[in-house]
């Protein structure tokens, strides 16, 4: 499957992994049905694959980390098969009730994904928590420490990992709302937002 992206990739070894998880029966059947429903969507979630790949290479990930980061990446966004194209390519910004709509592409996402690894589905529901405004899942505001540790080790690398590659994706392509945004702008929009590893925002800028 060829497709076209303007990224410079790190590793030869991204490109490996990437086309053998795309083989296989299960993620050909779930890419396609979101390639017939939304084509944006699911070019986005081929590059967000090879980005989140790429920087788990260069952060020294196993290959088993490394195939999960792929499947989750994959299937971040396998939920907005099921949003509205009404929503999906409205050109103005969403209203509240709309924002909240498109949100539960997570959730949906988990019930197209139920019988994958819970490793995967932990990512794809996790993949918009590393942010200041998280969703679905808000920031827990217990005051108990064990509330709080909870919220912390749910950042892991690899969702943190994923989450920056979706978002310099989102942030550095058009959209039906928006234009791309050039380097500069997308890196202080990743440091003002962003709550994972701040070493990532600056190892992915360079791609």
């Amino acid at each position: 499957m060829d497709f076209h992206h303007n990224y410079h990739l790190e590793s030869e070894k991204t490109e490996k992994i990437f086309r053998k998880i795309l083989k296989e029966e299960k993620i050909k059947i779930l890419l396609k049905e979101l390639r017939e429903h939304h084509p944006d969507t699911f070019l986005h979630s081929l590059r967000v694959c090879l980005l989140a790949l790429d920087l788990g290479i260069e952060n020294k990930l196993e290959d088993k980390k490394l195939e999960t980061l792929a499947y989750g990446a994959l299937l971040h966004d396998i939920g907005k098969k099921e949003i509205s194209l009404l929503l999906l390519e409205k050109p103005d910004k969403l209203a509240p009730p709309e924002k909240m709509q498109m949100e539960q592409h997570t959730r949906l996402a988990l019930k197209k994904i139920a019988d994958f690894e819970d490793e995967i589905k932990f990512l794809v529901v996790g993949s918009h928590e590393c942010q200041k405004n998280p969703y679905p899942r808000k920031e827990e505001r217990r005051k108990d420490s064990r509330g709080t540790e909870r919220r912390k080790n749910a950042n892991t690398d690899l969702k943190q990992i994923l989450a920056i590659a979706d978002w310099y994706d989102a942030l550095r392509n058009s959209r039906a709302y928006k234009k791309p945004k050039d380097k500069l702008e997308t890196e202080k929009i990743l440091r003002e937002e962003y709550t994972g590893n701040p070493e990532y925002i600056s190892q992915i800028i360079t791609r």
